[in-house]
């Protein structure tokens, strides 16, 4: 479905049983995929679109959400697939070329970031996403959020690309640059634990399946997106 105008998605949503479906860590050790496939409108983010996983995280996307950095996942979506975009507010790229409606605009993305975040932590994927729907869109029945903690397990991974032992807070672990991988990164994470939980407590109505996690910890993880550059932590 081609929808690139706010008024649009606001039609397509109206009346919806809206799910945002999260990248958690433990994503994938929950085998929920019928239970997402069986809302309305099924919303997911980034890299959260890789196939193999449908008996855990469900073969549905009605709406997919990206910013800057996997805007290149667009080439694994079907033609109908509904998109938002949010430019980034750090560096100004070109629009993409595909259809799509835009969430916030560059001075709206800083207000907002501004509005919940300090130092150099940036609102997530989903934040961004979560207020969009809860600020600009409003016609849905209920918005229910599952595969969401808020970024506060973490686990060690093999990153074979690089050869070094790296951390991640998503089911498909991002591979981070040697250099940039923290010394703690409980700490040190791009997006802050209480700055995604201060969004949701700011939203209307939300429901959140599954459980949030009052402290950050870290996690070992049996099933995850092993490929030639990820694998289980070396023992």
């Amino acid at each position: 479905m081609i929808i690139s105008h706010l008024q649009d998605f606001k039609e397509f949503c109206r009346d919806k049983r809206v799910l945002l479906v999260g990248n958690n860590l433990t994503a994938l050790a929950r085998k929920q995929g019928s239970l997402i496939d069986s809302y309305d409108i099924v919303v997911r983010f980034g890299k959260g679109i890789q196939p193999g996983f449908e008996e855990y995280i469900g073969s549905k996307t009605d709406v997919w959400m990206t910013g800057e950095f996997r805007r290149d996942m667009h080439k694994h979506l079907k033609g109908d697939t509904v998109c938002l975009y949010n430019p980034s507010f750090i560096r100004k790229m070109e629009p993409p070329t595909w259809s799509h409606v835009v969430m916030f605009d560059r001075e709206e993305s800083k207000s907002i970031n501004d509005e919940f975040c300090t130092g150099e932590s940036r609102l997530s994927a989903g934040a961004y996403t979560s207020l969009f729907f809860d600020r600009k869109v409003k016609t849905y029945k209920e918005l229910t959020f599952i595969n969401f903690d808020f970024f506060q397990q973490t686990t060690k991974f093999t990153d074979k690309k690089h050869d070094v032992q790296s951390y991640a807070s998503s089911w498909h672990l991002p591979l981070l640059k040697p250099k940039d991988i923290p010394e703690d990164p409980l700490n040190n994470a791009a997006h802050s634990s209480d700055a995604e939980k201060a969004v949701f407590n700011s939203l209307t109505n939300p429901t959140l399946i599954g459980l949030s996690y009052d402290r950050p910890s870290y996690i070992k993880i049996d099933n995850a997106a092993w490929d030639g550059a990820r694998g289980p932590e070396k023992s």
